[in-house]
């Protein structure tokens, strides 16, 4: 996946692969939980294959299995994501902050530490 350039029909793609999640989403074949829960997880693995350089992607689909309470699930998607996009301070936060809610601090303060490595900036230090 290219990283994106914003042009008109990237954003198009943008749009419509996140329509297709929200739809995914709303249930409409109501499906069991377990069912739709699989389902979703394969429509966010699919848009990652096109929008991997999309930050707000992964978060959306790490955010969806920490809604769905497998935090071991979200936690391999946001180390994916920070493998993906090294330079993405958002992605390190939502991984501090997955770490924090689980009380691992030690986890959290090595994930602000492999931050400040990989992309130093004072955003870091707040």
């Amino acid at each position: 996946a290219c990283p994106p350039r914003g042009q008109p029909r990237e954003n198009d793609q943008v749009q419509r692969w996140k329509k297709f999640l929200s739809m995914e989403r709303a249930n409409p074949h109501s499906l069991s939980p377990a069912d739709l829960h699989a389902r979703i997880t394969y429509a966010f693995e699919s848009s990652l294959a096109y929008l991997y350089r999309y930050p707000d992607i992964w978060v959306e689909a790490a955010r969806y299995q920490m809604e769905e309470t497998r935090v071991e699930e979200a936690a391999t998607l946001l180390n994916r994501a920070i493998e993906a996009l090294p330079h993405c301070h958002l992605l390190y936060f939502e991984m501090a902050t997955l770490e924090e809610s689980r009380k691992d601090n030690a986890a959290a303060r090595a994930t602000y530490e492999r931050l400040l490595q990989t992309a130093p900036s004072p955003i870091a230090y707040i």
